[in-house]
């Protein structure tokens, strides 16, 4: 079995997915996503962390069903950012404390810092 790590490297796609709302575009360009953000859309949501997806489309459902997010935020769609695996340190990425099983039914994992707005591409937007 390989560990998580080497799952994240061999994983074909070269990017993580982090999706959030069109009102927080402003603040993303200015800094990054911050690991400390008091705009956490799910109760378990930890501070410290940035959850990331493995697909844009995993992504996009969490921001879809968020538990927290006011309506005004979820109204004004959702963008979905992505980030090169290879502009994260490896040594912040871990699993998704959040998600129970196996690690080959992970789609989520967090990384405990902040991610530059050097280091994020616009993937997509959606209308909600």
């Amino acid at each position: 079995m390989i560990t998580f790590l080497q799952f994240l490297k061999e994983n074909e796609d070269e990017y993580l997915y982090h999706a959030t709302y069109q009102v927080h575009k402003n603040s993303i360009a200015k800094h990054g996503l911050k690991a400390n953000s008091n705009h956490k859309n799910w109760e378990d949501s930890k501070k410290g962390r940035v959850y990331l997806a493995k697909s844009p489309d995993v992504a996009l459902s969490y921001a879809e069903t968020s538990e927290n997010a006011p309506e005004k935020h979820y109204n004004s769609g959702i963008v979905i950012y992505k980030v090169k695996k290879s502009n994260l340190n490896s040594e912040k990425i871990q699993r998704d404390s959040n998600v129970r099983g196996d690690e080959e039914n992970d789609h989520t994992v967090e990384y405990h810092d902040n991610i530059h707005p050097k280091h994020l591409e616009m993937h997509s937007e959606h209308d909600t």
